[in-house]
């Protein structure tokens, strides 16, 4: 197999982008203290704008929540043109094996094409009636208890997020190939476009939970970008069949108010755009997303393709920030500025945490004060550095065991090192006092989230907290990936 051409670097004048015009999104992203950590712009086929943000580097993999629907959507193409699937086939039929004896009539009813569409009927997303199931029924397939839940309304007929429809579609791959959705796109995506090392999360039993868990680098996610932007093509091979990508990334269902659950009070505009297959439709192109600000925007008219990593709630205003900067800026190009923007791209960076001078801060053993949001981390032991602090962890583990970890904090700077949990996690931490408490900021490099620490030494206590809580549970061995 041949490797994977490299994207070539041009500058924004040679693509006909306005380095003004990026140098206005990044001025008006860090006035809205919108927190990215990466942004790559290509446009005709080449990089012309990238930026990672301190302590996030190029090489990290980054988890993409819900813009790894879009990947299993590519998963289903291929099966649908290898004739291994039809998207007109019945979920109680495809994964017969896990359909209870009794089935209400709708969930007889709902199809592959719903489950990708998000129009299986359900009027709540199910992951919430099956998260109270799972704990009633421990052990048991999720399948089984998903094939339970009567939809509200009948499939087709209303538009619903719907976390377990992608899980189905997961499960469905792998029942018609054997393989993992990440083994089963490896050598028909990934590695045709150059993407190394994919990891996903797996539920319980081993499979990829497909609704979420991708984790992924910046420039990978820009490159099944540019190859959706050339209708499944790259490199002059055709990774995905031409007809589903079009098909997939076009508008198949409603999903604006009239085509929602009344429950549901979104007023996004794009998410109001319609969806395709795992695919949003925005007022502008389409894209793959993901929760706090994880994107793969594409505009085919420009020619431009967009992707971000970030930690942010506002995602509506990092895309109305997008567009509005970059459509302006685009057949535009001045060059006079390409310069000064790429000053500004080596230097993205976090802000730190202030600090405050003082006395001497330690050495002393804390506690958790029990209200923190990540409650297996029992004590932290601090003893203060020349530049900055030395920090123990004691932490509990799922099985009923302890570890301990020692990890450094900069102050004014990111040190980075591995949280000790099972498995470890790459981890970067900045420190600084304010008033009589530190403060410990740990960035979990390979997710949106940082830990923030406060620990108090006339309590005795510190106290565990998550700017942007993380969806997959507050121990940060949730979330990690092996």
């Amino acid at each position: 197999m041949t490797a994977a051409s490299e994207l070539p670097r041009l500058s924004p004048a040679e693509v006909g982008l306005s380095s003004r015009a990026v140098l206005d999104l990044l001025d008006d992203v860090e006035a809205s203290g919108l927190e990215l950590h990466s942004l790559m712009i290509l446009r005709s086929g080449g990089v012309a704008v990238e930026g990672w943000w301190t302590p996030y580097r190029p090489e990290l993999r980054h988890l993409l929540y819900s813009l790894s629907k879009s990947f299993v959507s590519s998963a289903v193409g291929l099966l649908v043109s290898d004739g291994r699937l039809n998207l007109d086939e019945r979920l109680v039929d495809v994964l017969s094996r896990w359909v209870p004896d009794v089935v209400p009539a709708r969930v007889a009813d709902m199809t592959v094409r719903h489950a990708l569409t998000m129009s299986t009927g359900h009027t709540v997303d199910p992951i919430f009636p099956m998260l109270v199931w799972s704990t009633e029924n421990r052990g048991q397939d999720w399948l089984t208890g998903f094939f339970g839940l009567e939809p509200g309304a009948e499939p087709g007929s209303i538009f619903t997020y719907d976390q377990l429809a992608t899980y189905v579609l997961s499960r469905i791959v792998t029942e018609r190939t054997g393989e993992r959705v990440v083994d089963f796109l490896r050598p028909r995506l990934f590695e045709p476009l150059g993407i190394d090392a994919p990891m996903w999360l797996t539920d319980g039993q081993g499979h990829d939970w497909g609704f979420s868990g991708l984790h992924l680098r910046t420039e990978d996610v820009a490159r099944f970008g540019q190859m959706l932007l050339r209708n499944g093509e790259w490199d002059g091979r055709q990774v995905l069949p031409a007809g589903w990508v079009a098909e997939a990334t076009r508008f198949q269902v409603a999903n604006d108010r009239e085509r929602r659950a009344a429950h549901d009070l979104e007023t996004n505009p794009d998410w109001l755009s319609g969806y395709g297959y795992q695919f949003w439709m925005c007022r502008h192109g389409f894209r793959g997303d993901g929760a706090h600000g994880q994107f793969c925007v594409v505009w085919p008219e420009e020619d431009v393709v967009i992707a971000t990593t970030a930690a942010l709630e506002d995602m509506q205003g990092l895309l109305d920030r997008i567009e509005s900067h970059l459509m302006a800026g685009i057949g535009e190009p001045t060059a006079t500025e390409d310069g000064r923007l790429a000053e500004r791209l080596d230097s993205l960076a976090l802000p730190t945490v202030p600090h405050d001078e003082g006395g001497p801060f330690g050495p002393l053993s804390v506690v958790n004060d029990g209200n923190g949001q990540a409650r297996r981390l029992r004590a932290v032991d601090v003893e203060e550095s020349p530049d900055g602090w030395r920090i123990g962890l004691d932490l509990s583990l799922g099985n009923g065991g302890s570890t301990r970890g020692e990890l450094s904090a900069g102050r004014g700077r990111w040190v980075e090192g591995t949280w000790p949990s099972e498995p470890a996690m790459p981890v970067a931490i900045c420190g600084g006092r304010i008033g009589e408490v530190l403060r410990l900021d740990v960035a979990f490099v390979q997710t949106p989230h940082r830990l923030v620490l406060d620990v108090d030494p006339a309590a005795g206590t510190f106290n565990a907290s998550w700017p942007a809580f993380p969806l997959h549970g507050s121990d940060p061995a949730d979330f990690a990936v092996v």
